[in-house]
């Protein structure tokens, strides 16, 4: 194999295949890319694979001699990213080795065994819709998903794909997030993709970029012109999410998104992972927010808005300051806020519904200073102490 191709481009392609391979792995071949070059097409690809998707990056290159080496990922993007030639240069050896060479730079280095990535292929699905927006999509949902469950459709994002709009859901058990979108797909297809393999393939595209879709063989392929990605998908059903959202409020207000977004910030400034806010419409028509803080901090503040039914006294709900202020951040617009009779918010715009459970309000015990815990806290006498006392008397 012998080829030279554009530096710039070859680093791309490789540090999108390299999103793929893992960096410590026990089969050693999956941590590599395997680069693999047709002297008819001119056609270089950049190949990455694990246990879980698949990543495929093709670049246009003057191909000397066909063939194909697989390379450490790591290495092979950092040798691309260390020169700074416009061409790079990368030709297979005896030996099992490969140099790469750029202007007066040259590295020689040994290969991985082809074995395992030759033999994982990507998949050709029979029907296919069409897609736009992927990163919106990631960044509206993949931060609601679980991180880790023994219920893997928690940890994953629901694609509905209608002809003609897009829903993406995704809910960790205590807050759940939906967002709809108009869009021209071609077709109709549901399936629940990993999060994180929606994280990866959000990294790899442009919001305004249309992207192919179909299911084949268990697993998802997306592909546009130059780069094909797959991904197993999850077969169990899902939650039943309509019903969720249609669960009726009985308190209600209507907000305005970036007042409410700029309230919640406030409060929850000196929050820690312990933090629970406090949401309360208040009989006199004013929304209240109060939050506490580690050492006795606590904040809260009010808006004049449309209460349309207050709860009563100085009733309100608690919920985990950072999954609130997590979710009404990325809310635009007018907010309708439904509070059910037991605590359960939904707070909705149009496009995107949020959805978070109540929680109690949490104790802080305060831990006593060091030092006057060391000085309240009499030293224990050990045996070798009394001991020593005892010879002395």
């Amino acid at each position: 194999m012998k080829f030279h191709i554009d530096r710039k481009q070859a680093l791309s392609a490789a540090r999108k295949a390299a999103q793929a391979a893992p960096e410590n792995s026990p089969i050693q071949e999956l941590t590599g890319i395997l680069v693999e070059a047709d002297e008819n097409t001119g056609q270089v690809s950049f190949f990455g694979a694990d246990l879980k998707i698949a990543i495929r990056c093709e670049v246009q290159a003057d191909v000397e001699i066909g063939g194909s080496a697989v390379i450490n990922a790591q290495l092979l993007t950092g040798m691309l990213s260390l020169t700074s030639g416009d061409r790079v240069s990368l030709e297979s050896l005896k030996d099992g080795l490969l140099r790469l060479k750029c202007r007066d730079t040259q590295y020689t280095v040994g290969t991985l065994k082809p074995d395992i990535l030759t033999s994982v292929k990507i998949p050709v699905p029979d029907t296919l819709v069409r897609l736009t927006g992927l990163p919106s999509l990631e960044r509206f949902t993949t931060f609601a998903a679980a991180k880790k469950s023994e219920q893997q459709q928690m940890e994953c994002v629901r694609l509905e794909i209608a002809p003609n709009s897009v829903q993406a859901v995704a809910c960790d058990g205590a807050r759940l997030i939906e967002t709809r979108e108009k869009a021209e797909s071609g077709g109709s297809l549901t399936l629940l993709l990993p999060a994180k393999s929606l994280h990866i393939l959000a990294g790899l595209v442009e919001d305004k970029e249309a992207v192919y879709l179909g299911i084949q063989d268990h697993s998802a392929v997306f592909f546009r012109p130059g780069l094909y990605f797959t991904s197993r998908i999850v077969e169990t059903p899902y939650l039943d999410v309509d019903g969720l959202l249609a669960a009726p409020g009985k308190y209600r207000a209507l907000v305005e998104a970036k007042a409410f977004r700029q309230a919640v910030e406030m409060v929850t400034a000196a929050t820690d992972g312990y933090s629970s806010l406090q949401l309360r419409f208040s009989p006199d028509k004013k929304l209240f927010l109060s939050c506490d803080g580690p050492s006795g901090v606590s904040s809260s503040t009010w808006l004049e808005t449309g209460v349309l039914e207050p709860m009563p006294g100085d009733t309100g709900f608690y919920y985990k300051a950072s999954d609130f202020l997590q979710g009404i951040r990325l809310m635009e617009g007018m907010l309708a806020l439904s509070v059910s009779q037991d605590g359960m918010l939904i707070a909705a715009n149009g496009s995107e519904k949020y959805m978070l459970v109540p929680r109690r309000p949490v104790k802080r015990v305060e831990k006593p200073k060091t030092e006057d815990a060391a000085k309240e806290k009499p030293k224990k006498k050990t045996a070798k102490t009394k001991k020593t006392a005892a010879k002395a008397a």
